[in-house]
């Protein structure tokens, strides 16, 4: 009677892998059948931090690029830049561990996410040959460890690269240096700016291969005795034989005189000492001060400090009339305070505010001075609010204007096309009107009603019209400029009136228009 056929035995397989798919599930069998066992199953202790395989970059070479494809081989040129090698020299890497299991290098080891610092972290497992060949390698903490390499892989792996760089120049009377390596970190907890280190991986890493290289394997060591007995019996005469090319023949040798007593002409002239005097750094700081950009440096240097700080900075704003006493309060209850509270400005404070904010979005004060009150950009949608329930939205828009900042394709096309508008119009109006100008404005806060302000895109003067206020809108919606077929359509802000183009009323850029002559007092706005 014929035996059964001998069958393979399945590894006892740990959670992770027995939630694979089958598919999945059939390829980490394949990579572990080497060695007959799941290492996620062995427990850290029969590992050892010493007994790694000696995998050298040809290995992770031919792994990274030729095996699984990962990087490309340009990538792998600039190996120092990816992500995996960031890993490694920014402490990343924790727990690498080995243990020989028949006749393969078994390794183990942890590493942190780069983005989720607080979350568990992830675990790596690889099989190499004796000789440093990567067999496989699984990730268990991401989706592309299922392709058997991922930055967390690959991370390890330079790890390795590294460690048999390190311990392959030790000699068998020198210590393990493995301090040399990135200590892992633990943690990244909060610190002041003067405490982070701010080294960039790039750094990292040459002073990291400055350390492996300045261990050799040849090393040898000279008492204290014996260097000063050997240098007691020279003399003027002596000399000393350097061998080149580690392999000294009498041509090969050279000879240096030593005890050499220097000459006037051999001695080397030391530079005085050339600190600035007190006069030519106050040249410098003014040279700097007349640039057009200003120096950040002079911010911190009387008397250039002065003139980084905006003018409007103490000025009141609404949001500091926040009290947080008043956040259990119904609303009805919160109105009776609303009228209790003075937002008044003067002239000058206005005029200085408008200054500030010229530079608009690009500037600190441009949202902060904004911020509570009510903008001409959104007076439409205010107008057709309900004043009992006002809609969440508008409220936050005026609240906190720097967070909640429009930012459409629309609206990106229009600031995109806003300077060449504007240029555009005053080349063609210089020839039709009298000391034609156009200057930029700030935000404009009403004197008679401080919780209304309005910010024109700019400001336009002649001797023949007076001065009035401009507001460019470039929409993306008009096709080849065709506005007969634009004002078609119901939500165009333009409507033809007895061939003549207007502002349609009901639309929101009209509430915008009319809100910037009642906050400017001027007589007439432009609509580019």
């Amino acid at each position: 009677m014929l035996s059964p056929p001998h069958t393979k035995s399945v590894p006892v397989l740990c959670k992770y892998a027995q939630s694979l798919e089958s598919h999945v599930k059939q390829r980490y069998i394949e990579k572990i059948s080497v060695i007959d066992i799941d290492p996620a199953t062995l427990p850290s202790e029969q590992f050892d931090p010493h007994c790694l395989p000696p995998v050298e970059q040809s290995d992770l070479f031919s792994y990274l690029v030729l095996q699984t494809s990962y990087y490309t081989n340009e990538q792998f040129k600039n190996y120092k830049s990816l992500e995996a090698y960031n890993h490694v020299v920014s402490g990343f890497v924790a727990g690498v561990q080995g243990k020989l299991i028949a006749g393969k290098n078994v390794v183990v080891a942890k590493v942190r996410h780069s983005q989720r610092m607080n979350d568990p972290l992830v675990d790596i497992w690889l099989i190499c040959g004796t000789d440093g060949a990567v067999i496989s390698a699984h990730c268990l903490g991401c989706k592309a460890g299922l392709a058997e390499s991922c930055s967390h892989v690959a991370s390890v792996l330079f790890y390795i690269e590294c460690w048999t760089r390190l311990h392959g120049k030790l000699a068998c009377t020198q210590v393990k240096c493995t301090w040399i390596l990135p200590t892992y970190v633990k943690e990244v907890p909060y610190a002041r700016v003067e405490d982070i280190d701010f080294t960039s991986a790039k750094k990292l890493k040459e002073k990291l291969d400055i350390k492996i290289d300045s261990f050799t394997s040849h090393e040898t060591v000279n008492t204290t005795q014996e260097k000063s007995a050997h240098e007691s019996n020279l003399t003027s005469q002596d000399k000393v034989t350097v061998p080149q090319n580690n392999t000294p023949t009498a041509q090969d040798k050279t000879t240096v005189p030593q005890n050499i007593t220097p000459t006037a002409q051999d001695k080397v002239t030391v530079p005085q000492n050339n600190t600035p005097t007190a006069q030519e750094i106050k040249e410098l700081y003014s040279k700097l001060n007349k640039c057009k950009v200003k120096v950040v440096a002079l911010s911190l240097i009387q008397p250039y400090a002065d003139e980084f700080v905006m003018s409007s900075r103490d000025i009141p704003v609404v949001s500091e009339l926040f009290d947080p006493d008043n956040l259990d309060l119904q609303y009805h209850e919160l109105l009776p305070k609303c009228l209790e509270v003075n937002i008044d400005l003067s002239e000058s404070q206005i005029n200085t505010i408008e200054k500030d904010t010229r530079t608009q979005a690009k500037g600190p004060g441009f949202f902060r001075h904004r911020a509570g009150r009510i903008g001409a950009s959104v007076s439409g949608a205010v107008y057709h609010s309900n004043l009992a329930q006002p809609p969440q939205s508008i409220l936050k828009s005026i609240c906190y204007p720097h967070l909640y900042k429009v930012n459409t394709k629309a609206t990106r096309h229009g600031c995109d096309q806003e300077e060449a508008a504007i240029k555009a119009y005053e080349t063609y109006m210089n020839g039709k009107h009298v000391n034609f100008q156009i200057k930029k404005c700030g935000v404009f806060i009403s004197k008679e009603h401080p919780y209304l302000h309005a910010t024109p895109d700019f400001l336009v003067s002649c001797d023949c019209c007076g001065i009035g206020c401009g507001e460019v809108k470039c929409p993306i919606s008009v096709p080849d400029c065709d506005f007969d077929q634009y004002v078609k359509n119901k939500s165009a802000f333009l409507e033809k009136v007895d061939g003549v183009f207007k502002l349609k009323k009901t639309h929101n850029y009209y509430h915008q228009v009319q809100q910037q002559l009642f906050v400017l007092s001027e007589r007439n706005t432009v609509i580019l």
